[in-house]
């Protein structure tokens, strides 16, 4: 794995990490060269990574030396509601499968798919749910629905192109004219399904985690049997995922005025 890894690994774009995390540890700004002599690297080199980092705006420089710069901090709110996401998830996630009886988890967007960070096994012997560190397509999952129809809407065949739409049931959109209803969809009603889309027999409901300033960040989800959850169960579990939902959108900010 490490020789895998030092294949790919590219030595100046290391640097620029290794010079951002130093000016992490300084608390007034630095000169190029007292950056080059830290760690050890070439000063033109360093003169060079630090312009470049400059200029995308993860540093500021001026007559005093080089310091981090604003981007990096919409950034590092963006990572810090990812972790109090998942760190506050936890109960709301218990709390959902104790009600519903079926298991729920947590998704986040990344790469085009949609990631789960959390899940809360239910007690049922016939369960069908994602592993956390696991990515789900994104066309065929109600939790990366919930992302295509909230933040991809207007750009779904550059996001998930038609061709790498994978017809992984008879009941899979494929096509862009029928997923995109769906996502109309879904965004009218509140929350995404998974009619048995992903796996044969297996249904998800999921609905949008929102961030204090009401942009969707996160899904939350429940998975379950077809022969389970059925229409008369469906009004039940909908209305219970998006309380879930909106209870973990308030505890990171966003205020709701409700249904």
């Amino acid at each position: 794995m490490n020789i895998v890894m030092h294949q790919y690994r590219i030595p100046n774009l290391a640097n620029a990490c290794r010079v951002l995390k130093a000016l992490r540890e300084e608390p007034h700004p630095v000169s190029a060269g007292a950056v080059a002599k830290s760690l050890s690297i070439p000063r033109t080199t360093c003169f060079r990574i630090l312009e470049t980092l400059a200029s995308e705006g993860f540093i500021s420089s001026g007559t005093s030396g080089y310091a981090l710069g604003m981007e990096l901090i919409p950034m590092g709110m963006r990572t810090l509601e990812k972790l109090d996401a998942s760190a506050l998830a936890g109960p709301v996630l218990e709390r959902l499968t104790r009600d519903i009886g079926e298991t729920s988890h947590l998704a986040m967007w990344s790469e085009g798919r949609a990631l789960i960070l959390r899940v809360c096994d239910s007690a049922q012997a016939l369960r069908a749910a994602s592993r956390a560190g696991s990515a789900a397509a994104a066309h065929c999952s109600a939790t990366g629905k919930v992302f295509l129809a909230w933040n991809f809407i207007d750009r779904l065949d550059e996001i998930v192109p038609e061709s790498q739409r994978e017809a992984r049931t008879r009941r899979t959109l494929v096509k862009t004219a029928d997923l995109l209803q769906e996502l109309q969809r879904t965004r009218k009603r509140g929350y995404a399904t998974d009619n048995e889309e992903y796996h044969p027999g297996v249904r998800c409901i999921a609905a949008p985690v929102r961030d204090g300033t009401g942009a969707v960040m996160a899904a939350i989800g429940i998975t379950g049997a077809a022969s389970r959850l059925r229409q008369h169960r469906i009004i039940e579990a909908v209305r219970a995922v998006r309380q879930a939902a909106d209870e973990l959108s308030a505890g990171l900010g966003w205020r709701h005025s409700g249904y």
